[in-house]
């Protein structure tokens, strides 16, 4: 099978690239600089067809502020749409839209609320696919997924619950945490989202938008309990008042993508978070 991915060199991708499964296709992967280069990908496109393009690349991250909304429209929105215009043109059989229910909430809830421009990113891009699947042959699959973590996600910003507790707790720093600690998200590892990719793989070009996660809810108190029991230590941690940017509570129901693709997510959060502070604390310089 031929895959074009994007977002090779990030969190998703390079686990993507690093999977026996995966590398078993034929695959064609470019970053997100090669993304921003429409004629670059026409060629691509020239060159062979593909059965699947899988779009990870974004500059976009959920808590990035409003500063810069037009370059970051160009970069992601306007970029990714000639990016779909150029998969229909040369009739790819599949396009695989990386979501996020953290931004937005759930597709089975039926609940949209836009809190940022990645949100409202992911948001527009979602109803510009499903447009394009009303007009061509190439079929949609749009995951909305929760909170992934696991090897390779570095401490960068402050971004990801896990890597920037991680990184604060071993250099004893104090921790701050938006509200109160007892709002609940879904946190699904990466290793379990990889093999959800193989499975759809393996069925076939499909159609349809899924919520994807762990199907499990756990606080932020929880994960910092996590953590000390792992490494031992307890942190100070900082309350301050809620982001207004933050969805919280957000019930991922994963039954309709688990009967879909014959998949159902294994590692739990406890056993995850120990899987990725081996990562980590292999890969300190």
């Amino acid at each position: 099978m031929n895959i074009l991915l994007t977002g090779k060199n990030g969190f998703v991708g390079k686990n993507l690239l690093r999977n026996k499964s995966f590398l078993s296709h034929n695959i064609n992967s470019i970053d997100r600089e090669h993304f921003q280069t429409p004629k670059y990908i026409e060629d691509i496109f020239k060159a062979k067809p593909f059965d699947y393009l899988i779009h990870l690349a974004s500059s976009m991250t959920p808590n990035k502020d409003n500063a810069h909304i037009s370059n970051d429209i160009e970069n992601d929105i306007f970029n990714a749409i000639k990016l779909f215009d150029l998969a229909v043109k040369y009739r790819t059989k599949c396009i695989v839209f990386i979501s996020s229910a953290g931004a937005l909430g759930s597709f089975e809830a039926n609940n949209v609320s836009i809190k940022s421009v990645y949100g409202l990113a992911k948001f527009f891009l979602e109803n510009f696919l499903r447009l394009h699947s009303q007009n061509s042959d190439t079929k949609i699959l749009n995951l909305r997924v929760s909170n992934l973590y696991g090897p390779e996600q570095i401490f960068k910003n402050n971004q990801g619950v896990i890597p920037n507790f991680y990184h604060h707790m071993c250099h004893d720093n104090t921790i701050d945490v938006w509200g109160s600690g007892d709002n609940k998200k879904d946190y699904l590892f990466i290793h379990d989202f990889i093999e959800l990719i193989n499975h759809i793989l393996k069925k076939g070009p499909s159609s349809g938008s899924f919520d994807v996660g762990s199907g499990n809810q756990h606080s932020i108190n929880e994960i910092i309990n996590i953590f000390s029991n792992a490494l031992k230590k307890k942190p100070t941690v900082n309350y301050l008042n809620p982001l207004a940017s933050d969805h919280s509570n957000i019930d991922v129901d994963i039954s309709a993508v688990s009967n879909e693709f014959n998949w159902k997510p294994s590692i739990s959060l406890q056993e995850g978070i120990g899987i990725y502070i081996e990562w980590a604390k292999s890969h300190e310089k």
